[in-house]
C-alpha cells in the first residue's frame, strides 16, 4: 500500500503541475457541473427524440443512477476510507496548486465527479447503444465529458489519481448495471414508446 500511495503522490504532483494560467482556466471551466448543461439538454432532447414518452423511465434511470453513484461515493467511500483530499493532506499540500481554491470536503476517496460522470456515460452508452445517428453522437460526447471533468479533479489538485481511477471503476460498474436493468424494464412499457 505504501507503493502505491508513493507512486500515486508523484502522479498527483505531475499531473497537478503541468499547466499555468490557460490551463488554469480551462480545467476550471472543465470541472463546473454549470459549463455542460448545454450537454445535459441535448442528452434530454435525444433521449426524448429516440424512446418518446418512454424516455420519461430513461430519466428517471438517469436521476437514479446519478443518485446511487452520489451517495454510494460519499457514504461507502468517503465517510468509511476518510482519506484525506491532497489540498488537506499535509503529505503533498506544499507540493501542489491548489488551482481556483476549490478544494472541498475534507476527504476525497473515491471522487463523486469521476463517480456521476462514468456512471451516467456508461449508463448513457449502454441506453442509446444502436440508436440512429441524430443521437448516437451523444455516446462519444459524453465519454469525453465523462474524461474531462474526472481528470479536471486531479489537475486543480482536489483529488489523487486514485481517487478518480475507484471513482470511475465505481460509477462504470453502477451505470453498467443500470443500463443493463433499464434494458429489462423499457420493453415492458410499450404503450409508452413511439
Amino acid at each position: 500500500m505504501e507503493f502505491i500511495a508513493y507512486w500515486d503522490q508523484q502522479a498527483l504532483v505531475v499531473l497537478n503541475g503541468w499547466g499555468g494560467p490557460v490551463w488554469d482556466s480551462f480545467w476550471l471551466f472543465a470541472t463546473e457541473t454549470f459549463t455542460w448543461s448545454w450537454l445535459y439538454v441535448l442528452v434530454l432532447a435525444g433521449i426524448f427524440w429516440e424512446f418518446r414518452w418512454a424516455g420519461l423511465l430513461t430519466i428517471a434511470f438517469i436521476a437514479f443512477t446519478v443518485a446511487l453513484c452520489d451517495q454510494i461515493s460519499v457514504h461507502a467511500f468517503k465517510e468509511v476510507f476518510q482519506r484525506l483530499r491532497p489540498c488537506h493532506d499535509p503529505a503533498v499540500q506544499s507540493f501542489i496548486r491548489e488551482v481556483g481554491n476549490r478544494c472541498g470536503g475534507e476527504f476525497g476517496f473515491v471522487s463523486s465527479h469521476a463517480a456521476n460522470s462514468i456512471g451516467l456515460a456508461v449508463f448513457l452508452s449502454r441506453t442509446l447503444r444502436g440508436v440512429a445517428a441524430p443521437v448516437s453522437w451523444l455516446i462519444p460526447a459524453m465519454a469525453i465529458w465523462a474524461f474531462l471533468t474526472s481528470y479536471s479533479r486531479v489537475y486543480i489538485g482536489v483529488h489523487y489519481p486514485t481517487d478518480v481511477l475507484a471513482g470511475a471503476a465505481l460509477g462504470a460498474l453502477i451505470g453498467g448495471f443500470m443500463g443493463y436493468f433499464h434494458g429489462v424494464m423499457r420493453p415492458l412499457l410499450p404503450k409508452f414508446s413511439r
